[in-house]
């Protein structure tokens, strides 16, 4: 099992990351990023344990691969979403859509992508389970 662990990880370097989360925020707004900048297209994205990033509309454009070691919140008082080739929960991290409106994430396939993909795990989203959470 680590092995596999390891090669999820893979997929979502630290190293290769483009935009990081420094506060909790919102996805649009500037100074929720390191540097200032919100994700654009293509963005290797981490949103690191403790922090909260709150999607409050349709994200565009699409975004590589998305890291979730905190908090993704896809609330609001309108439609959410946001294309993403990949998307990895880790086992610390949560993604959380509660919301009244409709909340779409649309994966795409982009066969370059995932160059450390040795067991094609990616394209889609992975969430892993917290090491107490109990089995079904």
């Amino acid at each position: 099992m680590s092995d596999e662990h390891d090669d999820l990880l893979d997929l979502v370097p630290d190293s290769a990351v483009t935009h990081v989360a420094v506060q909790s925020g919102g996805w649009v707004t500037p100074s929720t990023w390191g540097g200032g900048v919100v994700p654009g297209a293509d963005a290797k994205v981490l949103v690191p344990a403790g922090k909260t990033v709150v999607v409050g509309g349709i994200l565009a454009p699409p975004i590589r691969w998305l890291r979730v070691d905190g908090l993704l919140d896809f609330s609001g008082l309108a439609p959410t979403g946001l294309t993403v080739e990949t998307i990895i929960v880790t086992e610390w991290g949560k993604l959380r859509a509660l919301t009244l409106f409709p909340c779409d994430i649309l994966f795409r396939s982009k066969s370059t992508t995932l160059v450390n993909d040795r067991r094609a795990l990616g394209c889609g989203l992975i969430a892993l389970c917290h090491p107490d959470c109990p089995p079904n």
